[in-house]
């Protein structure tokens, strides 16, 4: 079973247990994501909060940078992308590899259903941060994207 999110960012010395108390009085509060709550609380950064949730998830974590080829937006059309907040990321010999800045352990399956994969490719996802997926969505598909806190939509994993 893999770690919850505070106890990697204890481990690793990025916040105290304090400050999970504190982000977790928060939440209780509120409702919003752990993760969400201690970037707004300060105590981290957007970029380690998605490294560690690739962590968390046993992938890598990514930054994504200009556009994506061409080809592989093909692949998922812009209402899944949006949707699901995914973009392809990479093609390679035996995967097809989507980015996302809400991963959930049923990501992987609700994309399959939806999308038609190139023949003898499995589905694998990365992490990049909310900001970045933001603006690859904008620059790829022309979406204006809120941040999820704002539409209230997925997030809730973290």
């Amino acid at each position: 079973m893999a770690k919850r999110l505070g106890d990697l960012l204890i481990e690793e010395n990025l916040v105290t247990q304090e400050q999970i108390m504190r982000a977790v009085q928060e939440q209780q509060k509120t409702g919003d994501p752990l993760g969400r709550i201690l970037v707004k609380m300060g105590f981290i950064t957007e970029e380690a909060l998605f490294y560690f949730l690739a962590i968390q998830f046993d992938t890598e974590y990514v930054e994504l940078a200009g556009p994506i080829d061409a080809a592989l937006l093909e692949y998922i059309k812009k209402d899944i992308a949006e949707k699901y907040n995914v973009i392809p990321y990479k093609e390679t010999p035996a995967n097809f590899v989507v980015a996302t800045s809400e991963p959930d352990d049923h990501l992987i399956m609700k994309l399959k259903e939806r999308i038609i994969l190139p023949d003898g490719k499995e589905l694998k996802f990365v992490v990049t941060s909310e900001s970045n997926m933001k603006a690859a969505l904008e620059v790829n598909y022309g979406v204006e994207k809120t941040s999820a806190a704002d539409s209230g939509e997925n997030f809730n994993e973290i």
